[in-house]
């Protein structure tokens, strides 16, 4: 199947500046089907290889990624639904739902937030350093899960002004952008990681509770968490900066200690080889997991995509699909990742096993929690108990425990990826069937591996 975003032709005499109407085109074999949508474009800045708009400062970075990622999702929503006999209304109702119900095209729709804000933030005082963040989230299309994180980095930032009027004996305490010092923000960062104490503590309990954080306690932060805060911070500020809003430059003086990272966990392929041939006749459940988990290994999927696989993702032996992590987060003359897996005979075999499935899916409804219990419990029973460093839930520290204590569905996206890297040290050949984005960060985990080949290597010279 191949999807084409393009713009109406245009009527004799019409200027590039004029806006046009954008246009989706499916085909499939004998089908061809169009689709007029209501979304307009100007064509000066259009980019049919996006598609979407290029970078122009005609147009607002925030304009253009809003803009592109409705077309994003509208071509992730088709690829993943398409089936055999589709036709014209199919096509219509998924573009009319998906700009009915997106706030993200700057052509159609009013810009409203429509998100509710905790009460701790309702009350920020007018220029003050939480305002500004505030402000920042709701300029930038951050994905659900990046704003989530920025909301809890304002939540901190207000929670400690509130702490430092109650107990810090400052009691009009305000962070200000124009008043900012390193010292500030160093002490911002102390309190972040000292919230933990507080909020056990018998003294600040009775204050703690204005907050609501039952579900949610602040708990005791490690190195890489500070420092992506810090990041995040510096990253705010250096916005302010760059817009104009700010000449302040103090936290670029507040050092970043580096990102710690534990190599990659993952099975070679004797110990996949071992969960392949573990004999669970007397467990169908259990097997059913087992091949989930094995088929998973073999294409290297996200757990999230590997929900909504179905009998349509397979087309002449090859898993085809747009990862919704990044089909969602489009940037600006960044194409949209269309990811392509040939399928290995025991890849097959397990997609036969469950043909005809109820649900629609290629594979039965599971329960995350219970799929990531069931492999630990896979590996344990396979005695593939080898130490790996892992990260303590609760001290945030690097910790040594048994391989199968730290499994987790992604540990088969790892093992996907650490054994084709051992074997082709290509990482665009291997993100082109992970989904990975361009120049991701991801692949330098997986150096080691080259490292440890080069030494074997080096041994037979010895």
């Amino acid at each position: 199947m191949k999807i084409s975003i393009y713009l109406h032709k245009a009527p004799k005499g019409a200027s590039n500046t004029e806006p046009r109407p954008v246009c989706i085109r499916v085909r499939d074999g004998k089908t061809d089907l169009r689709q007029r949508t209501d979304l307009t474009a100007i064509p000066k800045y259009w980019d049919e290889a996006i598609p979407g708009y290029k970078n122009t400062k005609a147009l607002t970075k925030d304009e253009i990624q809003k803009f592109n990622g409705l077309l994003a999702d509208i071509i992730s929503t088709l690829h993943n639904t398409y089936a055999y006999g589709c036709d014209k209304e199919w096509l219509r109702n998924i573009v009319t739902t998906a700009i009915a119900t997106s706030q993200r095209s700057p052509h159609l729709c009013k810009q409203t937030d429509g998100r509710t804000v905790a009460p701790i933030l309702n009350d920020v005082e007018p220029g003050s350093l939480c305002e500004h963040l505030l402000s920042f989230i709701r300029q930038k299309s951050f994905c659900d899960g990046r704003r989530g994180i920025f909301e809890g980095h304002a939540r901190k930032l207000r929670r400690y002004e509130l702490f430092q009027r109650e107990f810090g004996g400052k009691p009009n305490f305000t962070l200000r952008v124009e008043t900012l010092r390193e010292q500030d923000i160093e002490n911002f960062l102390q309190y972040v990681q000292e919230e933990h104490l507080y909020y056990s503590d018998e003294k600040y309990r009775e204050w703690y509770k204005q907050f609501q954080l039952g579900a949610h306690p602040p708990k005791p932060c490690s190195m890489n968490f500070m420092t992506n805060i810090l990041n995040d911070l510096k990253g705010f500020l250096n916005h302010l900066v760059k817009s104009g809003e700010s000449t302040n430059t103090c936290h670029r003086k507040v050092k970043s200690a580096p990102l710690a990272y534990a190599p990659p966990i993952y099975l070679t392929l004797e110990e996949r080889g071992k969960v392949e041939d573990l004999d669970l006749y007397h467990d169908p459940l259990m097997q059913m997991h087992r091949d989930i988990f094995i088929f998973q290994c073999l294409v290297g999927c996200r757990i999230s995509d590997l929900r909504q696989f179905s009998p349509q993702n397979i087309k002449d032996g090859w898993l085809e699909y747009y990862p919704l992590k990044t089909s969602h987060r489009v940037f600006v003359n960044q194409h949209i990742t269309h990811v392509r897996v040939p399928l290995a005979d025991k890849a097959r075999e397990i997609v036969e096993r469950y043909k005809g499935n109820e649900n629609g899916h290629l594979f039965p409804t599971f329960g995350t929690q219970r799929y990531n219990h069931a492999i630990k419990m896979l590996l344990f029973m396979c005695g593939i108990d080898r130490m790996v460093w892992s990260r303590d839930p609760i001290t945030k520290q690097l910790v040594q425990v048994p391989l199968y204590q730290a499994a987790a569905s992604h540990l088969a996206r790892k093992t996907f990826i650490a054994n084709m890297y051992a074997m082709v040290k290509d990482p665009n050949l291997i993100a082109s069937m992970t989904g990975h984005i361009e120049n991701s960060m991801a692949f330098f985990r997986y150096r080691q591996i080259t490292d440890e080949i080069k030494a074997d290597v080096i041994h037979l010279i010895d």
